[in-house]
C-alpha cells in the first residue's frame, strides 16, 4: 500500500522524469468559517517531449474537479473527484495516473476547488496556482482517513521485516538515526554514522496489532477544536512512552542545532507545535496546533521559492519553449505575474 496523506504539507521539489517544476504548498486556518484553505504554488515549469504538453494540458482541462493532495514522497499527486464520495488518484508530474475510482468516507462536494491560471513568471518561467477550501467537518474525516492509512503503512512495514526476519530496530538505535538525520539537514558533517539508518519503527508487538485493528477498522481517534487536532495513536504503553522520549530529544537537538547557529529554526517551530503525552492503556495522545505548525511550513515553502534557481545552459529556451507551446495549446498564460503576488494574494 502506498501511503498518501491529506494531513502533513512539506514541500516537494521534483527533479525526476515528466513535466518539470518546482511543487510548493501554503496553508492556512478560517476560524470564522472553520475552513482549511490549501494553496498549491507550482513553479519554474518546462516540458521536455510533446506527451509532457499533452498530460499538462489534460490537468487544465479537468482543472475544475482537481484537488491537490499537499503530500507524496515520489511523485506530486492529485485526486479528480468522480462524485459525491469517489475520487481516483493522478500525478500532476507524470502521466502515469491510476484509472480506477475508490470510493471514501469523505464529502468531496463539500471541498471548494478555486482553479487558478497559467502565468509568466518575473523571470519569464511558467508558473500555475491552485486552491482548495476544506471545511472542518470535511477535513476531520480526511484526517481519520489519512491517519488509518499511515497506520496501516506502518504495520505493513514491521510485518514485512518479520516476515524477512531482521532484527528489530531498538529504539536507542532510532533516537541516534534520528539524530545523525537532524545533522545532516543542518549541515553538520562531522556526526557519527549510526549502526542502523532503515527507517523501521521500533514498535513491539502489541503495538502491531494495534495499529492493525485502527486501520482495518478506522478506529483512530481524532478530535478537533477548532484549528486543534488531538489524535490518539493506539500504541503499547512501552512504545508510547518511548515515543514520547524521542520526541523530547528530537526537540531537544533542534533547539541545540539552533543555538549552535544552524539552519534549523523552522523545522524547532513546527516541532514546538505538536506535543505528544502518554496514555495509559490507549496510546500515544498528540496534539497539533495547526496554526502555529501552518507558520512554520508557511515561512519555509516561502524562503524555497525565494532561493535562486539553478540554470543550466539552454534552461532559458526550455522555458520559453513551453510557455509558447502551452499556448498555442490553447491554455492562457497571464503575462508577468510575480510569484510574490501569488503569495500576498493568498495571505489578506
Amino acid at each position: 500500500m502506498k501511503l498518501r496523506s491529506w494531513f502533513w504539507l512539506p514541500i516537494l521539489v521534483c527533479a525526476g522524469c515528466g513535466v518539470r517544476g518546482t511543487h510548493t504548498d501554503f496553508v492556512r486556518y478560517e476560524a470564522k468559517e472553520d475552513s482549511f484553505v490549501h494553496l498549491h504554488s507550482w513553479t519554474n515549469i518546462h516540458c521536455a517531449k510533446p506527451s509532457d504538453l499533452d498530460h499538462v494540458q489534460l490537468i487544465w482541462k479537468r482543472r475544475e474537479s482537481i484537488i491537490i493532495a499537499p503530500i507524496e514522497f515520489l511523485t506530486v499527486p492529485a485526486i479528480e473527484r468522480t462524485g459525491g464520495h469517489s475520487y481516483r488518484w493522478i500525478d500532476l508530474d507524470s502521466s502515469r495516473s491510476n484509472p480506477i475510482t475508490t470510493d471514501a468516507a469523505i464529502d468531496f462536494d463539500s471541498i471548494r476547488i478555486i482553479p487558478g491560471e497559467f502565468y509568466q513568471d518575473e523571470h519569464g518561467r511558467l508558473g500555475y496556482h491552485h486552491t482548495e477550501v476544506i471545511p472542518g467537518e470535511t477535513m476531520n474525516a480526511i484526517a481519520v482517513a489519512s491517519l488509518s492509512a499511515l497506520a496501516g503503512a506502518i504495520e505493513g512495514q514491521l510485518d514485512k521485516s518479520k516476515v524477512a526476519k531482521k532484527p528489530m530496530v531498538t529504539w536507542d538505535e532510532f533516537r541516534e538515526s534520528t539524530s545523525h538525520a537532524l545533522d545532516l539537514m543542518a549541515g553538520v558533517t562531522e556526526s557519527p554514522k549510526p549502526k542502523r539508518s532503515d527507517g523501521t519503527l521500533p514498535f513491539d508487538a502489541t503495538s502491531l496489532k494495534m495499529l492493525q485493528t485502527a486501520s482495518t477498522e478506522r478506529s483512530i481517534q481524532l478530535t478537533r477544536i477548532r484549528d486543534q487536532f488531538v489524535i490518539v495513536v493506539p500504541l503499547s504503553s512501552e512504545d508510547s512512552k518511548e515515543a514520547v522520549t524521542t520526541f523530547d530529544m528530537y526537540r531537544a537537538k533542534l533547539a541545540q542545532l539552533v543555538k549552535d547557529g544552524r539552519p534549523m529554526g523552522e523545522v524547532l517551530a513546527g516541532a514546538e507545535a505538536i506535543s505528544m503525552k502518554a496514555v495509559g492503556g490507549t496510546g500515544l495522545e498528540m496534539t497539533v496546533q495547526f496554526s502555529e505548525l501552518a507558520k512554520a511550513w508557511n515561512r519555509t515553502a516561502k524562503g524555497t521559492l525565494e532561493e535562486p534557481l539553478k540554470m543550466k545552459e539552454g534552461d532559458n529556451l526550455k522555458y520559453k519553449e513551453t510557455i509558447k507551446s502551452i499556448e498555442q495549446r490553447g491554455i492562457p498564460v497571464s503575462p508577468s505575474k510575480l510569484i510574490g503576488d501569488v503569495i500576498a494574494d493568498f495571505f489578506p
